[in-house]
């Protein structure tokens, strides 16, 4: 399992009533400070591999088996799949090579692969995945090749609850502006936040802090005070900016915090009471006592390597409300057992 399924899997959220998850997002194309969708697409994992005939490129290729054309037929007949994709489902399909042979001068007899089948539904996702197996199925079969697929469950189509995040949206617009906000449309990328929204109330937004495309080679957070404390503000920490944050993320020192490090020094990771904004959003979602919640909350960093090979990172703002030991408020384990 991959992220936030294997916490809910080991019993982590058992006790959480709501979570959301503050990403940073990019200028690039963005007409507001901050931005949730009401949607996006869920995701299936496949590994690949493609085994033919090893044999001398140059003097006898008659007698190998091309693993690598194997895989550029698959690719194609993916490819040609697209028309019977309803637009509705917001079916992606983007696979990679990475691994295209051993040498040169040897016909490729082991080739890999992986993709990521994401759609706005389960029903579409499965859909989409019989497809690619016949594709990749036909690419081994039009070349004498075998073909081994892996399916992994990736993430569940997420849906954001809309009111929670009108009590966001307010308080980015408190610390923003009038404006700044803006709430709809439906993300075709995935994220494990999805999965949790089939438990519990979530919301995943967005507050822009860097510049670029997304998972290029020019993405840049360069407003990591927006990034880190006025999304930490947003989710309803009102309490000042602690001052080794800025330390620790000035501007060009994004990467200061490694990932390995003991996240319980740092300031904001330890359970502490709600403030009076955290309070609000959480009773927003429900009926309870100030004095039997608390907010968890961290700030994690991701590494992604970027088209160029280099590593940038990007940050994100953790945030749930947990009841105390109170017999009064029984979170997720409790209405699943009901």
């Amino acid at each position: 399992m991959l992220g936030k399924p294997e916490l809910v899997a080991k019993g982590h959220f058992d006790d959480v009533d709501m979570a959301m998850m503050i990403h940073t997002g990019s200028r690039d194309g963005a007409g507001s400070r901050a931005f949730i969708a009401k949607s996006s697409n869920g995701a299936l994992v496949k590994r690949i591999r493609f085994v033919g005939r090893a044999a001398h490129a140059g003097s006898l290729p008659q007698l190998g088996v091309n693993a690598l054309n194997a895989a550029m037929i698959a690719m194609n007949a993916i490819s040609a799949q697209r028309e019977t994709f309803w637009e509705k489902d917001t079916i992606r399909i983007h696979p990679i090579i990475t691994k295209g042979g051993d040498a040169v001068s040897v016909v490729p007899a082991e080739v890999t692969m992986e993709t990521f089948v994401r759609g706005g539904s389960l029903e579409a996702i499965v859909d989409a995945n019989k497809k690619v197996d016949r594709c990749l199925c036909a690419g081994a079969m039009a070349m004498g090749a075998e073909v081994e697929i892996h399916t992994i469950p990736g993430y569940l189509p997420q849906r954001n609850d809309e009111r929670l995040g009108q009590i966001f949206g307010a308080n980015v617009e408190a610390i923003f502006g009038p404006g700044q906000f803006h709430i709809g449309g439906h993300r075709t990328g995935s994220t494990d936040m999805g999965d949790l929204a089939h438990l519990m109330p979530v919301i995943h937004p967005y507050i822009v802090a860097a510049e670029g495309k997304a998972h290029g080679a020019d993405w840049r957070i360069n407003e990591p005070e927006h990034g880190l404390f006025d999304a930490g503000q947003a989710a309803g920490d009102d309490r000042h900016r602690p001052a080794p944050w800025g330390r620790r993320f000035g501007a060009g020192n994004s990467g200061a915090i490694q990932p390995g490090d003991d996240q319980e020094s740092l300031p904001g990771v330890s359970a502490r009471p709600l403030s009076d904004r955290a309070f609000h959003l959480h009773r927003g979602m429900m009926d309870a006592d100030r004095n039997s919640i608390e907010a968890r909350g961290c700030v994690m960093l991701y590494s992604s390597v970027t088209a160029r090979g280099t590593i940038c990172y990007a940050a994100a703002l953790h945030f749930c409300c947990v009841p105390k030991k109170n017999p009064g408020l029984t979170g997720m384990a409790a209405r699943a057992a009901s």
